[in-house]
């Protein structure tokens, strides 16, 4: 929820300022999917193990790192990326719109398995 409050706080003080310039190492639309892809699904499977709080952070922060690595992107070019298109909000739309629609056929072929 405060995860959702921040991002939403900051999307109206992104929209009252200029936009940014587009980073050096910027991932494309289709890296920042697969990567978006991944990492919610790392979110998933760590919030499965029903975790404490601070167990379940230090996990996915390990985790984070494996599917940076598995993506060959950095931590700062991921981050980067991600403000850009935050701040470029069509963009960001067609992300997540492509996102979630991976997500459901990933989860619609889990079902029918």
């Amino acid at each position: 929820m405060l995860k959702k409050l921040i991002i939403l706080l900051w999307i109206v003080l992104v929209s009252c300022q200029e936009k940014m310039e587009k980073p050096k190492n910027l991932l494309t639309k289709s890296q920042m999917i697969d990567l978006l892809v991944d990492i919610h699904l790392t979110e998933a499977k760590v919030k499965e193990l029903h975790l404490k709080r601070d167990s379940s952070n230090q996990l996915f922060r390990i985790l984070e790192k494996e599917v940076l690595l598995r993506q060959q992107t950095t931590d700062s070019v991921y981050k980067k990326s991600f403000l850009y298109y935050l701040d470029n909000m069509e963009k960001m739309e067609e992300i997540y719109s492509a996102v979630v629609d991976s997500l459901s056929l990933r989860e619609k072929i889990k079902d029918f398995e």
